[in-house]
């Protein structure tokens, strides 16, 4: 059991996501000079089949309040001032037969380039694989093995604050994500987890006890389904009676 969850959370998604943050990337360099947000409609087909709107801007100043993107995530601000760059994106799923759509934000500070772009890569990459594990849970994509949801009045409820984390769609998604960049990074899953909820502790989004508490779930998640999965000597005692590692 314990090899098929993780063929089912692995393979050929994480190797398509691979394929579509390298696109994205490319994109970004090739958007270097450009001051206006510049916008890309991408289609894929296989594995997974969607529409990628992607948006690209630049600026020195960022200011979620004055992004129709990054309006409601105020906690990016921290995220600019340490890397350069904000990333984030949404996945809409249609009821009929329209076809899924992935929108996607990238805002970058010309004073951060080129130097941010493995670490903008790595971001893009957590992201992408993130909306697709959400592609795979409901809708023309959905996958056995995949297929979780909320309801929309748990999620409202939960936007607010820590329990957004632990929506039992979001919990398989955000571990998916991170594992695949932890992977890419040569770094223990942990180091991402830290790495993410950073600027939601420093913004007081969350507190650190909350976050341990996020941490917790998301790593008993990781050890059930990626076997191979790194952890740090730290975070060892937070594994469930049982657990691996």
């Amino acid at each position: 059991m314990q090899k098929f969850k993780h063929f089912i959370y692995e393979s050929k998604f994480d190797s398509f996501s691979n394929i579509i943050a390298a696109e994205i990337l490319e994109l970004v360099k090739g958007s270097a000079a450009n001051t206006r947000t510049i916008t890309r409609d991408l289609n894929y087909d296989e594995p997974v089949s969607f529409f990628l709107t992607l948006h690209i801007s630049r600026t020195r100043t960022f200011s979620p309040a004055k992004s129709k993107a990054f309006k409601q995530l105020p906690w990016e601000t921290i995220n600019f001032e340490r890397r350069g760059f904000v990333v984030d994106a949404n996945t809409y799923v249609p009821t009929g037969d329209e076809e899924p759509e992935i929108e996607a934000s990238i805002v970058i500070s010309p004073d951060a380039e080129p130097g941010c772009y493995e670490a903008l890569y790595f971001r893009v990459l957590d992201v992408i694989r993130h909306e697709i594990e959400h592609l795979l849970q409901k809708g023309a994509n959905r996958k056995e093995g995949h297929i979780v949801t909320t309801r929309q009045k748990t999620r409202t409820e939960a936007e607010e604050s820590y329990q957004y984390f632990l929506l039992a769609d979001e919990i398989p998604s955000m571990v998916s994500g991170m594992h695949l960049s932890a992977v890419k990074k040569r770094v223990p899953i942990d180091v991402e987890f830290e790495d993410y909820l950073f600027p939601f502790i420093k913004s007081g989004f969350i507190t650190q006890a909350e976050a341990n508490r996020v941490i917790s779930v998301w790593l008993d998640f990781a050890v059930q389904h990626f076997p191979k999965v790194k952890i740090s000597e730290k975070y060892k005692s937070f594994l469930k009676p049982g657990g691996t590692r």
